[in-house]
Parts: C-alpha cells; sequence; structure tokens
C-alpha cells in the first residue's frame, strides 16, 4: 500500500488489525472508488472475533494477486 488513498485507509482501519493467532480466515474483495479512482480493497477477516488479519489496496485484480494474499496469511498466522 504505497498510494495516497492506501496510507488514509490504511490510518483508519489499523486499529482494527488482529496481530494475534487465527486458525481461520474469511479474503474477500471488492471494488471501490476514491477520488475518480478505482482500486480493489481485499480484507481478510477472522470471523469468530471479526478482526482484519490482512488489508491491501491494489489496482488491478488477477490470478497472481489472491495467492500471494493466501501466502502472507500463511506466513503471518499459520502453518
Amino acid at each position: 500500500m504505497h498510494s495516497p488513498v492506501g496510507a488514509a485507509l490504511w490510518q483508519r482501519l489499523k486499529g482494527y488489525i488482529e496481530t494475534g493467532e487465527a486458525r481461520v480466515a474469511v479474503v474477500d474483495e471488492t471494488l471501490i472508488k476514491v477520488g475518480g479512482s478505482y482500486y480493489w480493497l481485499w480484507l481478510a477477516i477472522e470471523p469468530e472475533r471479526r478482526k482484519i488479519l490482512f488489508m491491501a489496496l491494489t489496482q488491478a485484480r488477477n490470478a497472481l494477486i489472491a495467492p500471494s494474499i493466501l501466502k502472507e496469511l500463511r506466513r503471518r498466522y499459520g502453518k
């Protein structure tokens, strides 16, 4: 997240980011429009505690992004 949009979004959501352990994650993406530009917001949420495990903002949505998000989740929280 190196864009000003990403930095602003990170500031608003960072208090909700979970840093502990997680056994299950639900990952979803949604297209958002910010200042006339479109971005993909990717969130991984731990469903029991409803905490955000991971957040990414990308300009593209393709077959490479989702596996990289899952890899990062596994690095941070799983085996």
